[in-house]
């Protein structure tokens, strides 16, 4: 299975939509009417505190739109492990 360092989450595939996210630049203005894949509003990245005006970058699944497109938030380190080091993750609602 795969996991990330802070996910909350164990993937059955490395390809999952949750873990090879895809960044899109859009304008900061779009950001208040736009929502992610599960409906929700997108809001300031708590990292990169991105401010208004100018492009901002997000994920179609992701609910945070980030000033910086290598902002570290945006980033996946994904590790094989096996099924014992999984903890307490539950199944990805994508893949798992």
């Amino acid at each position: 299975m795969y996991i990330t360092e802070n996910g909350t989450r164990y993937h059955l595939s490395d390809q999952c939509t949750y873990l090879r996210v895809k960044v899109q630049a859009v304008s900061a203005e779009e950001t208040e009417n736009m929502r992610n894949g599960s409906g929700e509003k997108y809001t300031a990245c708590e990292r990169c505190k991105p401010v208004k005006g100018g492009l901002v970058y997000l994920t179609a699944w992701g609910n945070r739109y980030h000033g910086e497109s290598d902002c570290s938030a945006l980033q996946r380190t994904v590790y094989m492990v096996p099924q014992s080091e999984a903890g307490s993750r539950s199944a990805c609602s994508k893949c798992g």
